[in-house]
């Protein structure tokens, strides 16, 4: 009957038959260990790389998000207790898309979607309060759009017409903004917000705009109007403007010559907003021309028909019947000439109108500070503080004369400049570090673009460290024969060509004695247990 060698399943059974309780346990545990980090590695290498879908979300938003999720069997993850979802990077702009196709996210705010749902028998009040509430969840979600805002509400008053124009009352809205730590409206995105607003609302003027921070700081109202007796935004932007271009221009100069960072310039500026309108009428009468020419001529004849004298008889009879006296007292009346000419003269007239312009400077007053030079030592050390050399009256006047040039500065205006040399603080290096360009992209950063791929070879890299620190060692230390096992594993029945291998090697030409005979009665005195197993493979043998 021929032999056949024992397969691996009954040799690893033999090997397991073999080990004691105390191998078996640390086999077992340092078996649980292994898979245990298998299942690890092999959950990290594979787990998705999560980026924000939508952040700064009011809750239910994330609510209809991820109800859309689930159903799409997508893994997300939650963060900012409830305000921002996560997904895995590969489906980011799917999702992005999708979701806009969804509209989502909406915002807290009702949009014009409210009109989506028309209930019939709705009211025409009714309708104009959801106009209004759309309107104005509208604006709100526009306004959200500026990156220093985090939300915004918006409330708008609008007035009913009326048939009489002066009874109508104009539209109102009010802008209440919540804005990010850290960050803070321009004046122009304030406007901008004013503008938005009043050109979204019908009859509705930029003066009738308030916008209101989230601390209660009045950004655009009443406060921006142009009242007698108060100063407006506008011209209070417009004077800080002209104070920082003059600061900037001192700084820019100065700068080139001490150095970045050595001198600092204020510039306050006196400014006359009066709104001034000169008219000048003026006559020149060397210059004349005739305009017009009357002439008018009277002349009168003697009458002596005409009754005169003293009233009475002796008047009003014949004049051949008068007295001679009574001709004598008479008046006889002789005729007269009287010419009038009357001419007109046009004067030649300049009349000048001038309107003085806005903003005119009365008085600038500048204060510059200047740090010193510094000076380092033989052998100091780098980073060891630099003496403080204080700047020289001769250059503190030039500095000066600079400045003055710079604004062009006017002493019969009531300019001011001061020019002071103070130490800053902290003290500077006489030598600096040379700027050095923009860092690149780290290496971090490199490698977290290959993440996924190096999850991968970290996983094998720790089969690799597993197989070659504890499962070999473990395999060798488990197969390990003791002395007894390697006497028992020579007492196992063999093949005929073994048996006639070792007769052959031991006598050779003959068979002689049976091999270790008396080894065999020894170990079955001394080993119950082995030489049990060893008559157990020899009966097993031989049937």
């Amino acid at each position: 009957m021929q032999e056949t060698s024992p397969g691996i399943g009954d040799q690893l059974k033999v090997i397991i038959r073999n080990l004691d309780s105390g191998k078996m346990i640390v086999i077992l545990f340092l078996a649980s260990v292994a898979i245990a980090g298998v299942i690890f590695m092999v959950t990290w290498a594979g787990k998705p790389d999560f980026q924000y879908l939508f952040t700064n979300l009011p809750q239910e938003d994330t609510a209809s998000i991820i109800s859309r999720l689930k159903e799409k069997n997508i893994p997300f993850q939650i963060d900012g207790n409830g305000s921002a979802v996560l997904v895995p990077k590969e489906n980011l702009y799917e999702l992005r898309l999708e979701m806009a196709s969804q509209g989502l996210p909406q915002g807290s705010r009702i949009g014009f979607e409210i009109f989506d749902d028309i209930k019939l028998g709705m009211t025409e009040f009714v309708q104009n309060v959801n106009y209004q509430r759309a309107l104005q969840g509208e604006l709100s979600r526009t306004i959200n759009e500026f990156k220093e805002v985090a939300g915004s509400r918006v409330h708008i008053v609008t007035a009913e017409k009326s048939l009489f124009v002066e009874e109508e009352e104009p539209s109102t809205a009010s802008v209440v903004v919540t804005l990010r730590q850290g960050k803070k409206l321009t004046d122009n995105q304030v406007q901008s917000i004013v503008h938005l607003v009043a050109s979204s609302v019908s009859r509705l003027d930029t003066e009738n705009v308030t916008v209101v921070d989230n601390t209660g700081r009045m950004l655009a109202g009443s406060h921006g109007e142009s009242v007698v007796g108060k100063v407006s935004s506008e011209q209070l932007q417009y004077q800080r403007k002209v104070e920082m271009d003059l600061e900037n221009r001192v700084t820019t100069m100065l700068e080139s010559v001490l150095g970045r960072d050595k001198a600092t310039v204020r510039v306050s500026c006196l400014l006359d907003f009066t709104k001034e309108e000169l008219t000048e009428e003026m006559y020149l009468p060397e210059n004349t021309v005739i305009r017009s020419e009357q002439y008018m001529d009277e002349r009168t004849g003697r009458d002596t028909d005409i009754a005169m004298g003293i009233p009475g008889v002796a008047s009003n009879v014949n004049p051949s019947d008068v007295t001679e006296e009574a001709n004598v007292g008479g008046n006889s009346r002789q005729g007269f000439l009287r010419q009038d000419r009357t001419l007109n003269y046009e004067i030649s007239k300049v009349i000048k109108r001038k309107v003085m312009p806005v903003g005119n400077l009365l008085r600038q007053s500048v204060a510059v500070v200047v740090d010193g030079s510094y000076q380092m030592s033989d052998g100091q050390n780098r980073l060891e503080k630099a003496k403080y050399i204080p700047r020289t009256a001769e250059e503190m006047a030039k500095i000066e004369k600079l400045v003055k040039r710079a604004i062009n500065f006017d002493a019969a205006r009531g300019d001011e400049v001061e020019v002071q040399n103070i130490l800053f603080e902290p003290d500077p290096l006489l030598a600096a570090t040379p700027a050095k360009p923009a860092p690149e992209e780290s290496w971090m950063t490199k490698i977290s673009k290959f993440e996924k791929l190096g999850r991968f070879m970290a996983l094998g890299l720790f089969c690799l460290l597993t197989f070659v620190f504890l499962v070999r060692p473990l395999i060798r230390w488990v197969t390990a024969s003791s002395p007894w096992d390697n006497e028992i594993y020579s007492q196992l029945p063999k093949t005929i060509a073994e048996i006639e291998h070792e007769y052959a090697r031991s006598s050779p030409g003959s068979l002689g004695e049976l091999p270790h005979v008396s080894q065999a009665a020894q170990l079955m005195t001394s080993n119950n247990k082995n030489s049990a197993r060893l008559l157990q493979g020899w009966m097993g043998d031989q049937s």
